[in-house]
């Protein structure tokens, strides 16, 4: 993803941070994507391309949190919510 699209997704779901994410986003994503980040390196970073993607190992930490919490749902609401699509086509 480039950074306005990190941005735009982030600004999708939280609209009301704009003010302060814009400044702060190349910054931030800068020092994820640092070998020497005191938690490991956070996000990838393609600089040739100047793209950000998580790791292999986040997505799927991410994907297995959210398969557990699909798990937990009935399956009535999952339908209706149209997330069974999402866990058939994964």
């Amino acid at each position: 993803m480039t950074e306005a699209e990190v941005t735009e997704r982030i600004l999708s779901v939280l609209p009301s941070v704009e003010h302060i994410i814009r400044p702060r986003i190349r910054k931030r994503m800068t020092k994820l994507a640092a070998k020497d980040h005191p938690t490991g390196r956070q996000v990838r970073w393609h600089k040739a391309e100047d793209l950000f993607c998580l790791p292999y190992e986040t997505r799927q930490h991410i994907q297995t949190e959210n398969g557990a919490r699909l798990s937990r749902v009935p399956w009535n609401l999952r339908w209706r919510s149209g997330e069974h699509q999402a866990a058939l086509t994964s």
